[in-house]
C-alpha cells in the first residue's frame, strides 16, 4: 500500500478472498480508530454486508491490547533476527515477513480447542488450511548462503565453484 486512501479497496479486496477461501462471513470488523478505516464508503460497504463495526479511541494502545501485544512480539523477535545475523535495519521488513511466517508455522495452543478444552496443536496456518503445513522448505533467515559459478565463468580450474 503507498497512500493511506488506498486502504478501503485491500480491505474490501481482503474480506472478500478471506469469505471465498474459508466460507465464512465477517461479522465483526475491529479498527483502531483511524479515517483511512472508518469513511463513508467503507461504512456503506459494511452496512450492506452486514458487518458490524467496533472502533477503539484513537492513539489509545491499551484498547488494543492483543493486537498490540502481537505487534510488540514481532518486532522483538524481528529486532532479535536482525542483531543475531548482525545486519542493519534496512533489512527490517524481511525480518518482520519471516518473523510472522514462523509465527503462522507454530503451533497455538488456544486455536485447537475442543468442545472438552483439550488442545489439538493447531497452526494458525493449519486451521486456515484446514491441513498440516509443509515446512520442508524453511531455511533459516539471514545465513550465509552461496552462489554457484558456472564452469564457463570461473577463470582456472582450481578455483571455488561457489561465491558468497
Amino acid at each position: 500500500m503507498k497512500r493511506k486512501s488506498e486502504a478501503k479497496d485491500i480491505i474490501k479486496r481482503h474480506i472478500r478472498y478471506t469469505n471465498n477461501e474459508t466460507k465464512n462471513k465477517l461479522f465483526i470488523f475491529r479498527s483502531d480508530g483511524g479515517k483511512e478505516y472508518i469513511n463513508k464508503d467503507l461504512q456503506l460497504y459494511f452496512d450492506n454486508n452486514g458487518v458490524h463495526v467496533e472502533s477503539s479511541n484513537a492513539y489509545c494502545a491499551p484498547q488494543n491490547g492483543l493486537a498490540e501485544a502481537y505487534n510488540k512480539n514481532i518486532v522483538n523477535r524481528s529486532t532479535a533476527v536482525l542483531s543475531r545475523a548482525s545486519l542493519s535495519s534496512k533489512w527490517w521488513g524481511d525480518a518482520v515477513l519471516g518473523v510472522n511466517c514462523v509465527n503462522q508455522l507454530c503451533y497455538h495452543r488456544k486455536l485447537g480447542e475442543t468442545a472438552k478444552n483439550k488442545p489439538t496443536n493447531m497452526t494458525p496456518l493449519g486451521k486456515w488450511q484446514q491441513s498440516i503445513p509443509d515446512i520442508s522448505k524453511l531455511q533459516p533467515m539471514f545465513c550465509r548462503a552461496y552462489v554457484y559459478i558456472d564452469k564457463t565463468h570461473r577463470k582456472k580450474e582450481m578455483k571455488p565453484k561457489a561465491k558468497r
